[in-house]
């Protein structure tokens, strides 16, 4: 679910630290450090490269578009 949201708001504009606070979050009962957390978790398993710094947070994803990420996920 996490990999799945963080692509999609990633992807149509959400910049990188709004992204951790962004409402859809909430609704999972996630605040912005379960975020994190769950982005770190991510990017241990390969799917993208988070580089974190006290407020500062960097992602880089590694599939270009959901098809690509659902494929990975399949795959693992």
């Amino acid at each position: 679910m996490a990999a799945y949201l963080a692509h999609e708001l990633h992807f149509s504009g959400v910049g990188d630290n709004a992204l951790l606070t962004h409402e859809d979050w909430r609704l999972f009962g996630l605040a912005r450090e379960d975020v994190l957390e769950e982005i770190k978790r991510l990017s241990l398993k390969g799917l993208l490269i988070v580089q974190a710094a006290g407020d500062v947070i960097r992602i880089s994803w590694k599939q270009q578009n959901m098809e690509a990420l659902c494929d990975v996920l399949t795959q693992s």
